[in-house]
């Protein structure tokens, strides 16, 4: 358990379709995509064209949370 992994297959055409769909949103200039610096929260990130910040590293065992809040214009993808 643990550790920093690589996506699962699943995980990977998760990613794809997560991109897709926030690409997808229209006009993205104000937006910016924070992950921590696990692997899978950036590979989950990878396909989402704006701006991404990598939030302090910190290394729990919980599973991929993703959150997306119109009104601050801000997706999380965190590996916690």
């Amino acid at each position: 358990m643990g550790g920093d992994s690589d996506l699962t297959p699943r995980g990977v055409e998760f990613a794809k379709k997560l991109g897709e769909f926030f690409n997808d949103l229209g006009d993205k200039s104000e937006f910016k995509v924070w992950t921590s610096w696990m692997k899978r929260a950036i590979d989950t990130a990878q396909h989402i064209d704006v701006v991404q910040e990598r939030l302090q590293k910190q290394r729990f065992i919980f599973p991929c949370i993703c959150t997306f809040t119109f009104q601050t214009k801000l997706l999380t993808v965190s590996l916690f």
